[in-house]
């Protein structure tokens, strides 16, 4: 009897092949791709490279929470930790030509550098006026058509 392995990996990778093909179509950008993983450092097979040329890698702010609003105690005071974490992405991003960083705390933070009340029911989650704001800058930015 086959396992939920067997049975999801021809399914993922239908939809892989489908999302390369998909960006494929959309970006038809020429470039070099890493020939390294960001993340690992290991080696991107030649064939991968070839097949999404120039693809960038976007990474995304990790964002603060409201302790004002926070709903989960064990969360309070890691502001301090995700400002860190941003500006170790920060350098990541800058180390590598074709890695970007997408800083949206400032979108979505308040004067004291947590995440707005007014986007937050628990302090943590935004409320679909942030998705907005956070889509409407990265449209801005052109990083989404």
């Amino acid at each position: 009897m086959s396992d939920l392995a067997d049975i999801a990996a021809p399914v993922i990778e239908n939809r892989l092949e489908h999302q390369i093909n998909r960006f494929r179509r959309q970006n038809r950008q020429t470039g070099v791709s890493s020939p390294v993983c960001a993340v690992c450092g290991e080696p991107i097979p030649p064939a991968r490279q070839q097949a999404v040329p120039g693809c960038r890698l976007y990474i995304q702010s990790v964002l603060p929470v409201n302790t004002r609003r926070l709903a989960y105690p064990g969360l309070k005071g890691h502001n301090p930790q995700v400002r860190a974490l941003n500006a170790r992405l920060v350098r990541l991003c800058d180390a590598k030509p074709w890695c970007t960083f997408v800083d949206l705390a400032p979108l979505l933070s308040d004067a004291d550098g947590e995440l707005r009340i007014d986007l937050t029911k628990d302090g943590i989650h935004l409320h679909p006026a942030g998705y907005v704001i956070w889509t409407d800058y990265l449209k801005k930015q052109k990083y989404l058509k």
